[in-house]
């Protein structure tokens, strides 16, 4: 349970750095928003007619399921949820058998995946500000 919860802040801090960047997005536009989701900013930048290359990536990268964005978000959503018990059912024989076509749990995948998208993100928001100093 410690651990589910260290994942959780975790993750908490992750969406709130990426909820800080949309809400900059938006200021550096001038736009004022209710929600910082990646869909109410796009809608804003849809009404004012402004294209931004940050959102246009992010928006790629969350369509593809296999992105670091897009498995952010569905651990987000996912770490609300109740932990399920896990039985084992044990072995008749000597040798224990263990299924090892299993998924990984999400907390295996966040212990995995957690430092790789802390980067990412970094990366990625490093990029957008560097390339919108250079205009």
């Amino acid at each position: 349970m410690k651990l589910r919860g260290l994942h959780e802040a975790a993750l908490f801090h992750l969406e709130s750095a990426l909820t800080a960047y949309l809400y900059e997005l938006a200021e550096r536009e001038r736009i004022l928003l209710t929600q910082a989701t990646l869909s109410e900013l796009s809608k804003a930048f849809q009404q004012q007619g402004i294209y931004s290359n940050e959102l246009a990536e992010m928006e790629l990268l969350y369509q593809d399921s296999n992105s670091w964005i897009s498995k952010l978000h569905s651990a987000i959503r996912a770490i609300h949820k109740p932990l399920l018990p896990v039985h084992e059912a044990p072995s008749q024989s000597e040798i224990s058998i263990k299924d090892v076509t299993k998924e990984l749990s999400l907390d295996e995948q966040l212990r995995a995946e957690l430092p790789g998208w802390f980067e990412l993100l970094r990366a990625m928001i490093q990029r957008h500000r560097s390339n919108a100093q250079e205009w």
